[in-house]
């Protein structure tokens, strides 16, 4: 508040030496908060654990894990990315996506909360990485619902099954069905959680993955983003996980989080109830995706001038052509919903 002393600090990391260096001259403007901002460049899957001048180990209250990802939700702004973009390239990410998080995890303080988000809508990069590292979590995590923050954002919740493409366009659900040869590309991860079962069922829908977020851009004329926020309940690092693992070789699968809410209380964000194991694959209290809003006449370029704007750096609003076949891969791809206007996709 105003007139009150700054007791924390923000620390402001990236992997990138020259978007570090952009931070740099973009917040001299704040001096107001010079003091308590430190900017550094490090792989956040290492990032270092830090101390204080009386060795006591220091944790982060609140952690933003923006991760690098495929990108696939920037194609309106950034066509270029449908020639470069490949099914095997999320698959690569993934891993280094939940290594993140993992260290974000164990960074973290108990009470304190974690924002994952990319700009992806691949579900091997979202909700994948999201559940794999809840198991990795046995317990000591939970996803917070934030439905009644920011009302007013369109969005639809996290989804619990899809498929994954592999380099030659086939789709699998199962990584036992893969080919041999790419069973060492893809990581049993990136597979949605199994559900043969009842009780295989009840520990799927136990991660709660509709309290994540997916923004689509056709929602409200954006461009396409994944966020889901954890909040850490129990002290945990990674070596609990490999200690159970080394002890007993079943404990290599960790186990899902609690179905209910658990440590302290969640103040103004109220977590929905936990259901009872159910033959539906339907989360509960999941709420459809809202219908499309009509872009804003302001934020729209008039046919005339996109044909007339000579400057190759400037965003328009000039989309790709695709075709039929492309439009269904997408759909089947990405399972977008029937109200998905595909016309959005043409020029």
């Amino acid at each position: 508040k105003a007139g009150q002393p700054v007791t924390g600090c923000v620390i402001a990391n990236d992997v990138n030496f020259r978007r570090a260096e952009v931070l740099v001259s973009q917040t001299q403007k704040l001096t107001e908060l010079l003091a308590n901002l430190l900017i550094v460049n490090h792989d956040a899957r290492n990032f270092p654990r830090m101390e204080s001048e009386e060795r006591e180990r220091l944790s982060f209250d609140r952690i933003l894990c923006d991760v690098m990802c495929s990108g696939d939700g920037t194609m309106r702004k950034a066509p270029d990315r449908w020639d470069k973009w490949n099914p095997r390239e999320s698959a690569s990410l993934h891993k280094m996506q939940i290594q993140v998080l993992e260290r974000a995890m164990y960074l973290c303080t108990v009470g304190g909360r974690i924002v994952y988000s990319t700009c992806s809508m691949l579900p091997m990069e979202d909700e994948g990485v999201v559940i794999e590292c809840l198991r990795r979590g046995m317990g000591a995590f939970e996803l917070v619902d934030v439905s009644d923050a920011l009302p007013a954002l369109r969005r639809c919740p996290g989804q619990l099954s899809w498929t994954v493409m592999t380099k030659d366009g086939g789709l699998y659900t199962a990584w036992e069905d893969l080919p041999d040869a790419e069973k060492e590309k893809i990581a049993r991860s990136c597979f949605a959680p199994p559900t043969g079962t009842a009780e295989e069922k009840a520990t799927a829908l136990a991660f709660h993955v509709e309290r994540s977020m997916r923004l689509l851009p056709h929602l409200q004329d954006t461009g396409g983003f994944f966020v889901a926020v954890f909040k850490k309940v129990a002290p945990w690092n990674p070596e609990m996980r490999r200690a159970d693992a080394a002890k007993d070789p079943k404990a290599a699968e960790p186990t899902p989080p609690p179905p209910g809410p658990q440590g302290a209380d969640l103040s103004r964000v109220a977590a929905p109830p936990a259901a009872a194991p159910s033959t539906s694959l339907a989360p509960e209290a999941a709420t459809p995706c809202p219908p499309p809003t009509e872009p804003a006449s302001s934020t729209r370029l008039p046919p005339e001038a996109a044909k007339k704007d000579k400057n190759p750096k400037r965003l328009t609003d000039s989309f790709i052509p695709i075709t039929a076949d492309m439009v269904q891969q997408l759909r089947t791809q990405l399972q977008l919903p029937e109200l998905f206007p595909s016309a959005l996709l043409y020029r």
